[in-house]
């Protein structure tokens, strides 16, 4: 073949390429509505429970740790928690807007069941399983690497609000001994409080010298009263609960968590025994004035600011359509896709943040600055953080 032939025969190949490519094109445009841009074909999203990605900024969220973590919380600049996974408490130091973690000390506690931080934060009530089955408490000073078991009859504790002491339930079947007492944390100096017999009450001691105690409700059986007892004046009194005239058959599924004042209460319950129609209120302890607040919601899933102006809470339509609440929640029979809010209870804003996200938030804590927001999700146990500016 002459080579002038073999270029023309070479040249029309290519031209029939070309122009059967542009043809191919074309008509696949046909498939595609116009105006939109034809994408190549990708496998479906693996969904990753542990490390759920939230509907918002991907910047808005950061998972701190990869390991299990109980009661994350603020102490200044700085976060501390348990590492449920490793044994340790830790504390996580922000280097250029960025958590790293380290060993608050090398003391290592096994089958924790809570941990609870004293409001100063160097202080930690750990609850444990001696044994496995006999529920224990000890104070932990992780700074002193010191550790404090309290006595076999302390069933549980909380703190006081200078940290000094803890008020708890004393159970002594034995003896027929079931009351309130305050105990230095080192378990030392016992007073007696409070009888409060057989029944099953849960209480807080606030920073005005109150507890706040009431008796713990179930499906079958709810809150009726809400009690104060005034350290003081060593008296008793029922709080004055507005919303009774609405709940007449009583307070079921009810929990409070107090302001950080103490003058404040927020409230959780549903409607009657079948643990429907979940509600919130506060309750200002000096004027008696109750408010339903916006929202559905537990208490567990909200937190004060320090100044106690504010609360930030995750709430979801799952949990303001659900039944036998709390306790499906805590069976783990609800799973919640949170949407984040702060509510000012002083000027009334209500700010979201995120709406329907991934993250089942439990164990919330704020910055003093108000501008991070700390939280365990349910789905892997894990701590996050989220910007609040």
């Amino acid at each position: 073949m002459k080579k002038n032939t073999l270029i023309i025969v070479v040249f029309i190949l290519v031209l029939a390429l070309v122009i059967g490519g542009w043809i191919f094109f074309f008509l696949s445009q046909k498939n595609v509505e116009p105006g939109a841009t034809p994408v190549p074909e990708t496998s479906s999203p693996i969904i990753n429970n542990a490390s759920p990605q939230a509907s918002v900024s991907p910047q808005q969220f950061e998972k701190i740790t990869e390991n299990i973590v109980l009661s994350p919380a603020f102490a200044s600049k700085t976060i501390v928690f348990f590492d449920r996974t490793d044994g340790y408490f830790k504390i996580a130091i922000p280097v250029l807007d960025i958590f790293k973690e380290n060993k608050q000390s090398e003391t290592v506690f096994e089958n924790v069941f809570s941990v609870s931080w004293s409001p100063n934060k160097k202080l930690v009530l750990v609850g444990f399983y001696q044994n496995q089955i006999v529920k224990k408490y000890a104070v932990f000073e992780p700074q002193q690497n010191l550790t404090y078991i309290l006595p076999d009859y302390v069933k549980e504790a909380v703190w006081s609000f200078d940290s000094a002491k803890l008020l708890i339930s004393h159970s002594l079947p034995s003896r027929g001994e079931f009351y309130l007492a305050l105990i230095n944390f080192d378990g030392t100096k016992e007073t007696k409080v409070l009888d409060l017999g057989l029944s099953d009450f849960k209480y807080f001691l606030t920073n005005q010298n109150q507890i706040i105690f009431y008796e713990k409700s179930s499906p079958q059986y709810p809150t009726e009263r809400v009690f104060i007892y005034d350290l003081k004046t060593k008296k008793t009194s029922v709080i004055n609960l507005s919303i009774r005239e609405t709940f007449k058959s009583g307070f079921y599924g009810f929990d409070i968590l107090p302001s950080p004042d103490g003058k404040i209460l927020l409230i959780s319950l549903t409607g009657d025994g079948s643990g429907r129609n979940l509600s919130n209120f506060v309750q200002n302890l000096e004027t008696d004035k109750i408010t339903e607040l916006d929202l559905k919601t537990l208490v567990q899933k909200c937190a004060w600011s320090e100044d106690s102006e504010e609360i930030f809470c995750a709430y979801s339509k799952e949990l303001a359509e659900a039944s036998n609440l709390p306790f499906d929640y805590w069976m783990g029979k609800i799973r919640s896709h949170d949407s984040f809010v702060k509510l000012n209870l002083r000027t009334g804003e209500k700010k979201v943040y995120a709406e329907n996200t991934e993250f089942d938030a439990l164990s919330l804590s704020v910055s003093p600055e108000k501008d991070l927001l700390l939280f365990i999700n349910q789905a892997d146990q894990s701590l996050y953080r989220m910007r609040l500016k």
